[in-house]
């Protein structure tokens, strides 16, 4: 039975079925490869607040230990991924709560979304949202899907892509830690919504598989060449 749909793709309960990481918090070194990214993005700055929008099992919080902010806050729809990051992580609030419906008056110096828009229904009014929530020269930093790297057939993945009458796919693929679907957005899409809301554009780039990532997993040379996401750096 085919999983490509939109509802599918917006839908939290896919998540509860995917291991992304060990119960330990270990990351995947894909997501020690985002680590990387943020690192030096935000590192050698002094910030006191963070929103971690699709926060998992926590897996970035102890980055944003490390570089020193006093206020981290998750928003998680998965109730599975905030047993496990309360189990990891006790003194880290995290909010039950899709992105949607996540109501807060607090402001904060920093939002972050890593692999999360491409499951969030409307990339206009997350890019909105975000921009309340975010104190005068706040940063919102973006790391999602590329459009190639998702509808590339790899790895032995099972794909099934269809384009969408707005320039959006939906990809569902098969990987070795289960089924995910997902909206993958142009960068142009980003890039528009941000400008409509005012944002400064501080930086758009694709990111490459690092020398690290594949000593860490060897798999990732053959695709090497292929953008694996794309970053974006949006101020306030």
């Amino acid at each position: 039975m085919s999983d490509l749909s939109f509802e599918k793709a917006i839908d939290p309960s896919q998540y509860d079925k995917i291991e992304w990481g060990s119960k330990e918090g270990k990351p995947s070194p894909i997501r020690n490869f985002f680590i990387e990214i943020l690192r030096k993005e935000l590192g050698g700055h002094q910030y006191n607040s963070v929103l971690d929008i699709g926060s998992g099992i926590g897996h970035m919080f102890d980055l944003y230990k490390k570089l020193g902010f006093k206020r981290i806050v998750g928003v998680e729809p998965s109730q599975r991924n905030i047993d496990i990051s309360k189990s990891l992580h006790s003194d880290i609030q995290v909010v039950k709560a899709s992105f949607q419906d996540f109501k807060s008056d607090e402001k904060f110096n920093v939002a972050t979304a890593i692999m999360v828009v491409l499951h969030l229904p409307e990339l206009n009014s997350v890019i909105q949202k975000v921009y309340s929530l975010l104190e005068e020269s706040g940063l919102f930093l973006i790391i999602d899907a590329d459009v190639d790297y998702e509808t590339k057939p790899k790895w032995g993945w099972s794909i099934e892509i269809e384009k969408q009458q707005d320039g959006n796919y939906l990809v569902s693929s098969e990987r070795k830690y289960g089924k995910i679907t997902s909206i993958v957005r142009p960068v142009e899409h980003f890039i528009k919504a941000a400008k409509k809301d005012s944002f400064k554009i501080v930086k758009q780039e694709p990111l490459f598989a690092s020398d690290e990532l594949i000593k860490e997993a060897p798999y990732y040379t053959e695709i090497r060449n292929l953008p694996l996401a794309q970053l974006f750096v949006f101020q306030k």
